[in-house]
């Protein structure tokens, strides 16, 4: 059964913000006011740059939600990627953020206070969006049903241009947010058309805890988010009407061990024998029993056809175009 699709989601001027477990706003309004303060979440970026500079180029139009007092922005900014907005619902802490980087020489970094839920800019306005560990605040709203991290996630899609990338760095491992991502995973082996799902591919990466120590000394039934956080990289499909292909690599050693026990079938004597016949006297003029070694090479032939078929699919393991049904 298809699933239905959501309708657009657009701006509201008299939204509230989202009832988190802290009020962001007020909480930075209470804290020192320190322009030069830093607060990181999580991460910092010199453990992020490996994943950011896949998808970051010097003139990508980046969007930063939840910014904080965090030195990501300026961080990508002095690495020469000059096209970035940084967005956080509080007015005190854009207020000092403003004075940090306009002393530190960063003019052109724009910084704007807006609700994550709730964004304001024209539909596909940015080529990149990084979450740091804000929609994990959205999910820890009780009764809400994650509604707020439903509209951010939408909010997202809308802003980001065709081929665009959404980075989320969480604390919680793929199971619970692939489903707020609408990402759904799929372990087979097949070509699978989907049409009301915003991304063409979603990837998770373990990034160990800073604060993990020596690992040898924890638990060894610790779970893996106990060690680790996750970062989480969702490219947006290529236009729209477009519809995802869900693309898998071939798995070589699966195929080879297919293979093996393919030949080994093929080699396996049994017998034909229904009992519906006498077949104790010989016939003669019958054909003649291949050997062992002719059915070896029979199946390795076999198998080498079915690659070579496969092969005309699959390119390095990728597919590069849907397939041609009828």
């Amino acid at each position: 059964m298809k699933k239905r699709a959501l309708p657009p989601i657009r701006h509201v001027k008299t939204k509230p913000l989202p009832k988190t477990r802290i009020n962001w706003s007020k909480f930075w309004e209470t804290q020192h006011q320190d322009p030069f303060a830093v607060t990181e979440s999580l991460q910092s970026f010199d453990t992020l740059k490996r994943f950011l500079f896949r998808f970051v180029h010097r003139d990508s139009q980046i969007l930063i939600v939840g910014c904080g007092n965090s030195r990501l922005g300026e961080a990508l900014y002095d690495s020469g990627v000059e096209n970035i907005t940084c967005t956080d619902c509080s007015e005190s802490i854009i207020h000092l953020m403003k004075l940090r980087n306009r002393s530190e020489g960063r003019r052109k970094m724009k910084h704007e206070v807006m609700d994550y839920a709730n964004l304001s800019y024209g539909d596909r306005m940015f080529d990149i969006v990084l979450d740091k560990n804000v929609l994990d605040t959205f999910m820890s709203i009780q009764k809400d049903e994650n509604k707020a991290a439903s509209d951010a996630v939408r909010h997202v899609v809308r802003v980001l241009r065709p081929g665009g990338v959404f980075m989320l760095l969480s604390y919680a491992k793929a199971s619970t947010r692939f489903p707020i991502l609408g990402w759904e995973e799929d372990p087979d082996f097949c070509y699978r058309f989907t049409e009301n799902m915003p991304w063409v591919n979603v990837e998770s990466h373990k990034i160990a805890k800073p604060t993990a120590g020596n690992l040898q000394s924890m638990d060894e039934w610790a779970l893996e988010e106990d060690i680790n956080h996750f970062f989480f990289t969702c490219e947006k499909k290529g236009g729209p009407g477009k519809r995802a292909v869900r693309l898998y690599p071939e798995d070589h050693e699966a195929m080879a061990k297919r293979l093996n026990q393919a030949v080994e079938g093929a080699l396996r004597e049994e017998s034909d024998d229904d009992g519906l016949f006498d077949d104790d006297e010989e016939e003669g003029g019958g054909k003649k029993e291949k050997t062992k070694d002719e059915l070896r090479a029979e199946a390795l032939a076999r198998g080498k056809a079915a690659n070579q078929k496969a092969a005309s699919f699959f390119a390095s393991g990728f597919l590069k175009e849907p397939p041609k049904w009828g």
